[in-house]
Parts: structure tokens; C-alpha cells; sequence
């Protein structure tokens, strides 16, 4: 199965997913996600001190950190976005459409019907891309900028607790399922039984 711009016959919509809507699951899945963010920082600062074990840090001035956060997360935020860009573009061959609200950053393909298989792809590729290419680096990356490193690495991955979900939900549906995704929504379309 590839994306397709017109769904084969006989597809219908099956299901909706969509958080602008469902403040309830807004509310849950940013729970969820700031939930994984605390284990997630436990888990990848645990592996921090084991690397570095015989290093100290030495923290910069106030003002410094703050402009680390700030603009790190920017760069983490756009950086996420990114990665599902191009697998969005590997999997469509167009430019993604990407967005941002209060609750969530988007890259979507409203113009496609994605087959379930390659949406799951590009659903968690930034939480395996960021969290592997992070734990690597900071194999080799210690003192404060190490650290931060880690806390951005545990913070992308349970930030990723929307794609988790979408995951989720995908998984629930026939192998045969298509997405399309645009953005705010994403409708699942599968053959009726």
C-alpha cells in the first residue's frame, strides 16, 4: 500500500481523533505527557550520571539557563515537527503543512490518505529519531551542556505522548486502515466489515 490522493473504493470514515475538540483528551494526553517528561528525566539523568560519573558540572549564570530553555525548546519543538515532515514528504512526495496552537505543533498532509503501516512511521519518528540520536550524544557531551541535552532528550520524548496516543488509537484498526491526517484531526478510513 502507498499514500494515495482519492481513497480505493468502498473506504469509508471509521474513526476521528481529534484534541481541539476533546478537551478531555487534551487534558489527559498533556497529563500523560507531563507524567513521562518526570520519568522519562529520571531515567535518561540516571544514564547521564552513569556515563559521566566522574565529571562535575559547572551551571552558568541564571540568565544563561533561561535562554537555554527557552531556546531549546524551540529548536526541540521545531525539530519534532520536522522529523514528521520528512516522513510525511518520504511517504507523499509534497511539502507537509505544518501548524501550531496553544496545546499542540502539527505537520500534517491534509491532501493524503496515508496507508496505517507507514502513518505509524511517521507518527513516532521524532520520539525514536530524537531519543536515540540524544542518548547517544550524550555519550559524548558532559558538564552543563550535557545535562541540559538530557533533560531536552527526556522532554521531546514525553512531549511525544500525543503521538504515543495517535499510535494508540491507529493500532486499534485494520492493517488495510488509512489516515489522513490534517493537522487539528487526523480520520481513520478502513473497509466496513
Amino acid at each position: 500500500m502507498r499514500a494515495v490522493k482519492e481513497l480505493p473504493l468502498r473506504y469509508t470514515a471509521t474513526s476521528k481523533f481529534e484534541l481541539r475538540k476533546d478537551r478531555k483528551l487534551a487534558v489527559l494526553v498533556n497529563v500523560l505527557g507531563f507524567a513521562l517528561i518526570i520519568s522519562f528525566n529520571l531515567i535518561f539523568l540516571t544514564y547521564f550520571g552513569v556515563v559521566h560519573i566522574d565529571k562535575t558540572i559547572t551551571f552558568p549564570s541564571f540568565i544563561t539557563i533561561c535562554v537555554t530553555f527557552i531556546i531549546g525548546s524551540i529548536l526541540m519543538v521545531i525539530t519534532h515537527e520536522i522529523i514528521h515532515g520528512m516522513f510525511f514528504y518520504a511517504y507523499t512526495q509534497t511539502m507537509p503543512r505544518f501548524g501550531l496552537s496553544l496545546l499542540y505543533a502539527s505537520a500534517a498532509a491534509p491532501d493524503w490518505y496515508i496507508p496505517r503501516g507507514q502513518y505509524l512511521a511517521i507518527s513516532m519518528a521524532p520520539f525514536f529519531v530524537m531519543t536515540a540520536a540524544g542518548l547517544l550524544l550524550i555519550q559524548f557531551l558532559s558538564g552543563y551542556w550535557g545535562l541540559m541535552l538530557t533533560i531536552f532528550t527526556a522532554i521531546n520524548a514525553g512531549s511525544s505522548a500525543g503521538d504515543i496516543w495517535v499510535t494508540r488509537w491507529v493500532l486499534q484498526h485494520s492493517p488495510q486502515a488509512y489516515v489522513n491526517d490534517r493537522g487539528e484531526s487526523m480520520i481513520l478510513y478502513d473497509i466496513p466489515e
